[in-house]
């Protein structure tokens, strides 16, 4: 059975949508919320990682669980797994299971989204948590450099905040400022439900609509995000910032691209798949050939709002500018590399295939979120062979001489200080 044949679209009662990709003989399910919010929209600097903390107080009690041990318990006692994520642009719930007990994931996230409590003893406790996160991403070279490069190519617009937000303001929040962001967001039209593994789509929405009934409340519509695109624009072109106590120059070049459902995104994250893997250009003239960097690597982060490209590199503080120059040769000699774009078709379409029927029921529930957002349903394999295949490389060589262009390109390196 394809994999388009499997994904299956219901609505629940209470008007969400529900994406089912179901394994007819499966053991075990995974089951995950989707809340159409996230750090974007915050207002800061009031409200500066309300999104990332709400998503920690879901699990630290509700109506019927009083704090995280009962609820955790649910799942856990059984053998399952439960987590959850906050990006930019949405906050995930998710939890793996026994197909026999797959009663007790819907509990858990109908208790977490429906019925939550935030006490100021609970959120103290656990905000004091978050600003261990954040000191965490702090003192993390690698997490430390990204947030400042994000921070650089966004300029003002909200995808340049910190998704973990600042020690001060997580150390201010109280329980009526998790009130408000309830109201606004957590309401069931704004959820999208995802399921994978051996349940089939009827019973998913049978439980969904038990645990999840339709109130009068449920008239919203979902959640719309504006944002002008006058807030876009890097801060400056080249950014220098010192870390002398670090051993090693930690350097990104990129820019912000377009929205992530435009063609150029599609074709710019294929050109860094020319750029990647071990026998790709970028590897072999940084690492093999000069012995510039352990880590080398290029991306593109995809987002509904505004995408964007990176290329990192991890290289001696004294070779960093040699580090630049040898990243920038190699992305003006390789984009319209007629014999590279055809073996990277053929290596991605193999790599695609691969992921799709190696991915685990969670991989394959934040795929479905991912795909969500940027297209308003899953992506199935079908979808993202046939986006590759029709690629072209005038396409690419188009995309990166609009994007990657010098005066767009901005570079970011944070690092010890030399002579």
């Amino acid at each position: 059975m394809s994999e388009k044949r499997q994904w299956v679209r219901l609505e629940a009662g209470c008007g969400a949508p529900i994406f089912v990709w179901y394994v007819p003989g499966g053991v075990s399910v995974a089951l995950g919320a989707m809340v159409q919010t996230g750090s974007c929209d915050e207002t800061w600097p009031k409200e500066a990682g309300i999104a990332h903390a709400y998503e920690h107080m879901f699990f630290q009690g509700t109506e019927r669980f009083k704090n995280s041990k009962q609820m955790t318990k649910l799942i856990e006692s059984c053998g399952g797994g439960l987590n959850a994520n906050t990006g930019h642009e949405r906050t995930f719930f998710f939890c793996e299971l026994p197909i026999s007990c797959a009663e007790r994931g819907m509990i858990y996230l109908s208790e977490g989204l429906l019925k939550p409590k935030f006490t100021s003893k609970s959120i103290k406790t656990e905000m004091q948590n978050i600003v261990q996160e954040i000191k965490k991403s702090e003192n993390d070279p690698d997490q430390y450099s990204d947030q400042i490069f994000t921070a650089t190519i966004y300029g003002n617009h909200p995808i340049a905040k910190d998704v973990l937000g600042t020690e001060e303001s997580v150390s201010g929040f109280a329980p009526e400022d998790f009130l408000v962001w309830e109201n606004k967001f957590y309401y069931p039209e704004n959820f999208v439900f995802v399921c994978a593994g051996g349940l089939e789509p009827e019973k998913v929405k049978s439980l969904i609509d038990i645990f999840f009934e339709p109130t009068p409340s449920c008239k919203k519509m979902p959640h719309v995000r504006n944002v002008s695109v006058d807030l876009v624009g890097p801060t400056q072109k080249y950014l220098f910032v010192p870390k002398n106590d670090w051993r090693q120059a930690h350097v990104w070049m990129g820019t912000t691209i377009t929205d992530g459902q435009s063609p150029e995104v599609l074709a710019l994250n294929f050109f860094t798949n020319m750029l990647g893997g071990m026998s790709g250009p970028l590897f072999q003239e940084v690492r093999d050939k000069r012995g510039l960097a352990y880590a080398v690597h290029s991306s593109v982060c995809p987002l509904k709002l505004l995408s964007s490209l990176q290329v990192f590199v991890g290289t001696d503080p004294a070779k960093h500018k040699e580090a630049i120059k040898i990243v920038r040769m190699v992305i003006d000699k390789n984009k319209g590399s007629k014999c590279l774009f055809d073996q990277t078709k053929v290596r991605v379409l193999g790599q695609l295939a691969i992921a799709f029927d190696k991915a685990s029921p969670v991989a394959r529930i934040s795929l479905a979120v991912n795909g969500v957002i940027l297209h308003g349903r899953p992506r199935t394999f079908e979808d993202k062979k046939s986006e590759i295949e029709s690629i072209t490389l005038d396409q690419v060589e188009a995309a990166v001489d609009k994007y990657l262009n010098p005066d767009r390109l901005t570079v970011v390196v944070v690092g010890p200080e030399t002579k």
